[in-house]
C-alpha cells in the first residue's frame, strides 16, 4: 500500500513538472553565455509559454548572426518587443501558438524573406509588416484576421501567401499590385467568387490554392522535413 501510494506521488509530480510554464532561459541554459557561431535555432515543441523582454535580448547578443529561427508548436500568447533585435533573420516560424498580435518591432526583421504566422489566434497585423521589404512567404493561415493592413501593398518582393482559415472578405485592392506574387491559398476562408475573380483579373499569372497544404509551394519546401510531418499531425485549429 505504502508502495502504490509512494509510486502514486511520483506520477503526480512528474506530470505537474511537465505542466509547468518554461521560459527561454529553462531550454537555453547557456543563454547568458558568450555568443556562439550557430545561425540556425530549433526550439520548437519545446512547451515554451513566455519569452520575456530580458530573455529576448539576450538570445541577440548569444546568436548574433542567427538567421533561422523555429519557436513553433510552444505555448506562447506573446512576444516581446525586443524580437526587433534579431535583425539577421530570414526565416522565422511562430507557427501553432496561441498569438493574438505581434509587436510593432516585428517590422524591424527586414532581412525576413519568410515567416511562418499560421495556426495562432491572430485578430490584426501592425502596419509595420510593410517594412518587410524582402519578404517572399507570408503564411497567416489559421487565424482570425478580417482585414489585413494597408502597409501589405508595401510588400514587393511577396511571392507566396497563405490566408486560408481565415475572415477575410476582401484582399484584391491590397494585393492587386503585388506584381511578384504568383501563388495564394485561400482554403476554407470567405473571399467570394467575385473576389477572387478580382485578384485574377489584377494578377493575371496568379495561382490560387484551395487545399489545406501545398506542400511543394515556394513558402513550404524550405521547412525541415520533421516540420512538415509535424505540421500534418498537429493542426490544431485547421478545417478540412
Amino acid at each position: 500500500m505504502i508502495k502504490k501510494i509512494m509510486l502514486t506521488v511520483v506520477t503526480v509530480g512528474l506530470l505537474l513538472g511537465s505542466l509547468q510554464a518554461r521560459s527561454l532561459r529553462d531550454v537555453l541554459p547557456g543563454l547568458y553565455g558568450p555568443p556562439i557561431g550557430s545561425t540556425e535555432l530549433d526550439l520548437s515543441d519545446k512547451g515554451i509559454t513566455e519569452i520575456t523582454q530580458e530573455e529576448m535580448e539576450a538570445l541577440a547578443k548569444y546568436y548574433p548572426g542567427l538567421l533561422r529561427l523555429e519557436l513553433g508548436e510552444n505555448n506562447l500568447s506573446g512576444l516581446p518587443s525586443s524580437i526587433g533585435n534579431l535583425k539577421k533573420l530570414t526565416f522565422l516560424n511562430i507557427s501553432t501558438n496561441n498569438l493574438t498580435e505581434l509587436p510593432k518591432s516585428i517590422g524591424n526583421l527586414t532581412s525576413l524573406r519568410i515567416i511562418h504566422l499560421f495556426d495562432n489566434l491572430l485578430t490584426s497585423l501592425p502596419e509595420s509588416i510593410g517594412n518587410l521589404k524582402n519578404l517572399k512567404a507570408l503564411h497567416i493561415g489559421i487565424n482570425q484576421l478580417d482585414t489585413l493592413p494597408q502597409s501589405i501593398r508595401k510588400l514587393t518582393e511577396l511571392q507566396y501567401l497563405d490566408v486560408r482559415n481565415n475572415k477575410l472578405t476582401t484582399l484584391s485592392e491590397l494585393i492587386g499590385g503585388l506584381r511578384k506574387l504568383d501563388e495564394i491559398n485561400v482554403h476554407h476562408g470567405q473571399l467570394s467568387e467575385q473576389e477572387i475573380s478580382r485578384i485574377k483579373a489584377a494578377l493575371p499569372h496568379i495561382k490560387i490554392n484551395s487545399v489545406p497544404y501545398n506542400w511543394g509551394s515556394w513558402g513550404f519546401r524550405h521547412l525541415t522535413m520533421r516540420r512538415m510531418r509535424q505540421m500534418s499531425g498537429k493542426r490544431r485549429r485547421s478545417r478540412a
